[in-house]
Protein backbone atom coordinates (compact mmCIF):
# COMPACT_ATOMS: atom_id res chain seq x y z
CA UNK A 1 0.00 0.00 0.00
CA UNK A 2 1.19 3.49 -0.81
CA UNK A 3 1.82 5.76 2.12
CA UNK A 4 -0.15 8.78 0.97
CA UNK A 5 -3.33 10.68 1.70
CA UNK A 6 -5.50 8.83 -0.90
CA UNK A 7 -4.56 5.54 0.77
CA UNK A 8 -5.72 6.97 4.08
CA UNK A 9 -8.99 8.07 2.47
CA UNK A 10 -9.42 4.58 1.02
CA UNK A 11 -8.94 2.96 4.44
CA UNK A 12 -11.47 5.31 6.02
CA UNK A 13 -13.99 4.59 3.23
CA UNK A 14 -13.61 0.83 3.72
CA UNK A 15 -14.19 1.29 7.45
CA UNK A 16 -17.32 3.35 6.79
CA UNK A 17 -18.60 0.70 4.39
CA UNK A 18 -18.00 -2.04 6.99
CA UNK A 19 -19.94 0.00 9.58
CA UNK A 20 -22.85 0.47 7.17
CA UNK A 21 -22.97 -3.31 6.70
CA UNK A 22 -22.87 -3.89 10.47
CA UNK A 23 -19.33 -5.32 10.55
CA UNK A 24 -18.10 -3.18 13.41
CA UNK A 25 -15.07 -5.28 14.37
CA UNK A 26 -13.86 -5.16 10.77
CA UNK A 27 -14.47 -1.41 10.68
CA UNK A 28 -12.36 -1.01 13.82
CA UNK A 29 -9.51 -2.91 12.13
CA UNK A 30 -9.67 -0.61 9.10
CA UNK A 31 -9.70 2.43 11.36
CA UNK A 32 -6.66 1.13 13.26
CA UNK A 33 -4.80 0.84 9.97
CA UNK A 34 -5.86 4.42 9.21
CA UNK A 35 -4.55 5.51 12.63
CA UNK A 36 -1.17 3.96 11.91
CA UNK A 37 -0.98 5.47 8.42
CA UNK A 38 -2.02 8.93 9.66
CA UNK A 39 0.64 8.72 12.35
CA UNK A 40 3.24 7.76 9.74
CA UNK A 41 2.19 10.68 7.54
CA UNK A 42 2.19 13.08 10.50
CA UNK A 43 -1.51 13.94 10.19
CA UNK A 44 -2.56 14.51 13.80
CA UNK A 45 -6.13 15.54 12.97
CA UNK A 46 -6.74 12.51 10.78
CA UNK A 47 -5.19 10.27 13.42
CA UNK A 48 -7.54 11.64 16.07
CA UNK A 49 -10.57 11.24 13.79
CA UNK A 50 -9.61 7.63 12.97
CA UNK A 51 -9.13 6.89 16.69
CA UNK A 52 -12.60 8.26 17.41
CA UNK A 53 -14.20 6.09 14.76
CA UNK A 54 -12.18 3.09 15.90
CA UNK A 55 -13.55 3.65 19.40
CA UNK A 56 -17.13 3.99 18.16
CA UNK A 57 -16.77 0.83 16.07
CA UNK A 58 -15.30 -1.14 18.96
CA UNK A 59 -18.16 0.01 21.18
CA UNK A 60 -20.69 -1.21 18.62
CA UNK A 61 -18.76 -4.49 18.35
CA UNK A 62 -19.15 -4.92 22.12
CA UNK A 63 -15.52 -4.41 23.12
CA UNK A 64 -15.87 -1.60 25.63
CA UNK A 65 -12.35 -1.93 27.06
CA UNK A 66 -10.65 -1.31 23.72
CA UNK A 67 -13.24 1.36 22.89
CA UNK A 68 -12.32 3.24 26.06
CA UNK A 69 -8.62 3.02 25.19
CA UNK A 70 -9.15 4.35 21.65
CA UNK A 71 -11.44 7.16 22.79
CA UNK A 72 -9.03 8.23 25.53
CA UNK A 73 -6.17 8.30 23.02
CA UNK A 74 -8.28 10.46 20.75
CA UNK A 75 -9.10 12.85 23.58
CA UNK A 76 -5.39 13.23 24.34
CA UNK A 77 -4.64 14.19 20.75
CA UNK A 78 -3.37 17.77 20.43
CA UNK A 79 -5.69 18.47 17.48
CA UNK A 80 -9.32 17.44 17.85
CA UNK A 81 -12.52 19.15 16.81
CA UNK A 82 -14.59 20.38 19.80
CA UNK A 83 -17.66 18.50 18.51
CA UNK A 84 -15.65 15.30 18.26
CA UNK A 85 -14.28 15.87 21.77
CA UNK A 86 -17.82 16.28 23.12
CA UNK A 87 -19.01 13.16 21.30
CA UNK A 88 -16.10 11.11 22.66
CA UNK A 89 -16.72 12.36 26.20
CA UNK A 90 -20.40 11.48 25.88
CA UNK A 91 -19.53 7.97 24.72
CA UNK A 92 -17.07 7.57 27.60
CA UNK A 93 -19.78 8.66 30.01
CA UNK A 94 -22.26 6.14 28.55
CA UNK A 95 -19.77 3.29 28.84
CA UNK A 96 -18.96 4.29 32.42
CA UNK A 97 -22.62 4.51 33.43
CA UNK A 98 -23.33 1.11 31.89
CA UNK A 99 -20.43 -0.35 33.88
CA UNK A 100 -21.76 1.19 37.08
CA UNK A 101 -25.17 -0.31 36.35
CA UNK A 102 -23.69 -3.76 35.73
CA UNK A 103 -21.58 -3.48 38.88
CA UNK A 104 -24.60 -2.43 40.91
CA UNK A 105 -26.73 -5.30 39.60
CA UNK A 106 -23.93 -7.77 40.33
CA UNK A 107 -23.51 -6.48 43.90
CA UNK A 108 -27.23 -6.62 44.61
CA UNK A 109 -27.59 -10.08 43.08
CA UNK A 110 -24.80 -11.36 45.38
CA UNK A 111 -26.38 -9.70 48.44
CA UNK A 112 -23.46 -7.29 48.96
CA UNK A 113 -23.94 -3.96 50.75
CA UNK A 114 -25.18 -0.95 48.78
CA UNK A 115 -25.67 2.63 49.81
CA UNK A 116 -29.33 3.57 49.77
CA UNK A 117 -30.68 7.11 49.68
CA UNK A 118 -34.19 7.94 50.76
CA UNK A 119 -35.38 11.12 49.13
CA UNK A 120 -38.36 11.40 51.49
CA UNK A 121 -36.21 12.03 54.60
CA UNK A 122 -32.93 13.10 52.91
CA UNK A 123 -30.68 10.58 54.59
CA UNK A 124 -28.26 7.85 53.64
CA UNK A 125 -27.95 4.36 55.06
CA UNK A 126 -26.00 1.24 54.21
CA UNK A 127 -28.15 -1.84 53.75
CA UNK A 128 -27.73 -5.39 52.58
CA UNK A 129 -30.47 -6.35 50.18
CA UNK A 130 -31.61 -9.90 49.60
CA UNK A 131 -30.30 -11.33 46.32
CA UNK A 132 -32.50 -10.55 43.36
CA UNK A 133 -33.90 -13.44 41.42
CA UNK A 134 -34.77 -11.59 38.24
CA UNK A 135 -34.63 -8.08 36.85
CA UNK A 136 -33.03 -5.09 38.48
CA UNK A 137 -34.16 -1.83 40.00
CA UNK A 138 -32.67 1.54 40.71
CA UNK A 139 -35.54 3.49 42.24
CA UNK A 140 -37.70 2.26 45.09
CA UNK A 141 -41.40 2.87 45.46
CA UNK A 142 -40.80 5.62 48.02
CA UNK A 143 -38.39 7.49 45.71
CA UNK A 144 -35.23 5.95 47.18
CA UNK A 145 -32.21 5.36 45.01
CA UNK A 146 -29.67 2.57 45.37
CA UNK A 147 -26.01 3.39 44.81
CA UNK A 148 -23.21 0.78 44.70
CA UNK A 149 -21.26 0.98 47.93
Amino acid sequence: MNLDRPSLTHLRERAAQARRQGHYAQAAQWEWKAVELAETLGLAGERARALLWEGYSLRQAGDDDLALAALLQALNAPVIDPGDRFSALTTLLHISLERIGRNWRNRVSRGQPCWIFWRANWRFGKVILPPLTSGSYALGRDGGMLIPG
